[in-house]
């Protein structure tokens, strides 16, 4: 094999990885190493395809309501770790602010506010991480104040 179609084959190789995300390959690497006989090598790789978030949002929200969002990592090679953030800070904690954090499976985290006041307002941000890549999205929460006033 010469070496364009070996680099050919490689190629080709981790198109399909990109695909699946194991692969193995056994080729013709050179002759002439061990005493004029061809060297054979097998490799195996292993590709962890990056965690893609699906995309979320609040929806609009006036304080006193109660708001939830989830973060639904849909694709992307476990072992898999989700991570929330409030304006850039973590949220480490299973209930912090008024914020409860769920993780109902290893795909899914879910934050809820029982009663929505303005200091909730910002951007909350779902991290995913996998050997891949991490990989986030940030959804705004804007808080609608209500009138105390009576329709007149």
């Amino acid at each position: 094999m010469s070496l364009c179609s070996f680099c050919h084959h490689i190629a080709w190789l981790l198109h399909r990885a990109a695909q699946r995300s194991t692969v193995q390959f056994a080729g013709l690497f050179g002759r002439g190493f061990t005493r004029g006989r061809p060297v054979h090598l097998k490799h195996q790789y292993h590709l962890s395809v990056p965690p893609a978030i699906r995309p979320f949002e609040f929806g609009s929200v006036i304080a006193g309501m109660r708001a939830r969002v989830s973060c639904l990592v849909a694709l992307g090679d476990p072992p898999l770790t989700i991570r929330w953030l409030k304006d850039g800070l973590p949220l480490d904690t299973p209930m912090v602010h008024d914020i409860i954090m769920t993780h109902p499976d290893d795909y899914t985290s879910s934050i809820v506010l029982a009663a929505v006041e303005p200091r909730h307002a910002g951007n909350y941000t779902c991290l995913a991480r996998n050997p891949a890549r991490e990989t986030s999205y940030t959804a705004v929460l804007d808080v609608q104040g209500i009138s105390l006033e009576p329709n007149l």
